[in-house]
């Protein structure tokens, strides 16, 4: 298949096609660039303890607050709220530092309130739509990467602001030598390695929920 300037991935990912450009208003998103999954190559090793470093802190809290000696001045249901509030948005901003794995996952549990508190759901639907982005020098990088140009000799023009932003890439608007606007999607780097990792410690952090007491009673978590 012959390359063109419409579309840029990692080249372990396959391309994506591009749509018109819509009405939606540009603004500035949050950089990627301090998160440390953000980064070319993933250590498997590194992944497993930085995964379970958030699994075992969740359970710590978990157990802690089914504990009412350890509420200051003791429980009440507004400091449980308060407590669940706070753990919400720590679960947000990890999955956002742990990365596209995590953020998708945190997208699906932002719509189950039949599993968790509506304090999570609130706070975790706000990954549907503020991803950070990684910077214009990383996304013309990757398509120079994938079509051996850079993205001057592709476009006549190329926005370095993203339209928006997801777990998976960012779109850019442009336009061909040609006249022609267009969107272009760039994929962030290393997807599928990070998934095939990432998955591979799900399946085990699963397995050790389903076998929970507590987690695992009426829920599949394998599934």
């Amino acid at each position: 298949m012959s390359q063109t300037p419409y579309a840029a991935s990692s080249t372990t990912v396959e391309r994506s096609r591009l749509s018109r450009i819509g009405s939606k208003k540009q603004e500035a998103y949050p950089t990627a660039k301090s998160y440390r999954w953000n980064r070319k190559n993933y250590s498997r090793g590194r992944r497993r303890i930085e995964i379970w470093a958030f699994v075992s802190r969740f359970l710590w809290e978990q157990w802690r607050d089914k504990r009412n000696w350890t509420y200051v001045g003791g429980f009440t249901e507004e400091k449980k709220k308060v407590r669940q509030r706070q753990q919400a948005i720590w679960i947000r901003e990890t999955f956002l530092d742990l990365g596209p794995t995590f953020i998708k996952l945190g997208q699906l549990f932002s719509t189950r309130a039949d599993l968790f508190p509506a304090e999570y759901v609130e706070e975790l639907t706000k990954l549907q739509d503020r991803v950070p982005a990684f910077s214009y020098e990383e996304a013309a990088a990757i398509i120079k990467e994938d079509f051996g140009k850079g993205v001057d000799q592709l476009y006549r023009h190329f926005d370095p602001l993203p339209l928006a932003a997801a777990s998976l890439g960012q779109v850019h608007k442009a336009k061909l030598h040609s006249g022609e606007e267009i969107v272009v999607k760039v994929q962030r780097r290393g997807l599928r390695r990070l998934f095939n990792i990432d998955l591979a410690i799900l399946k085990g952090i699963a397995r050790y929920f389903q076998n929970h007491p507590n987690w695992g009673r009426g829920r599949d978590w394998m599934g």
